[in-house]
């Protein structure tokens, strides 16, 4: 029911990037990564320069092991707001499964010193952090 009430409401107003981003993640809750990222993509296309959109399809593919696509879609975030704290935790990631683990920290700090949300989101990092040196 959800998902139809969206989809007219996304054929009313198609600009609007929030109702794309609820249709993905109902996509993705549903196991349907694959259909998340096309709603994602068909969004870029509409509003090639919202940041949570990148953001959102970077998660996708992360998650779908499109590492480099992942680290692409990223980056662009940063280019279009630096301010936007999530996606250094991700980059870290990133750095990471690559095997770069002094890139990972840095990316972590930055992530540490740019939070405002949870502290137990700080801690978790930072534990992670003191797990790798």
């Amino acid at each position: 029911m959800r998902q139809a009430g969206l989809t007219i409401a996304h054929g009313k107003a198609p600009y609007r990037q929030d109702i794309s981003l609820e249709i993905a993640r109902l996509h993705e809750q549903s196991g349907s990564d694959d259909q998340a990222a096309e709603t994602i993509r068909k969004a870029l296309l509409r509003s090639p320069e919202g940041f949570a959109l990148h953001y959102r399809l970077g998660v996708i593919n992360q998650k779908q092991g499109k590492m480099t696509d992942a680290a692409i879609l990223f980056a662009r975030v940063i280019e279009l707001n630096n301010g936007y704290v999530p996606v250094y935790f991700n980059l870290g990631e990133l750095s990471l499964a690559q095997g770069d683990t002094a890139k990972a920290i840095r990316l972590y700090e930055t992530f540490v010193s740019r939070w405002s949300g949870p502290r137990q989101a700080i801690e978790a990092v930072k534990k992670r952090m003191d797990s790798l040196r």
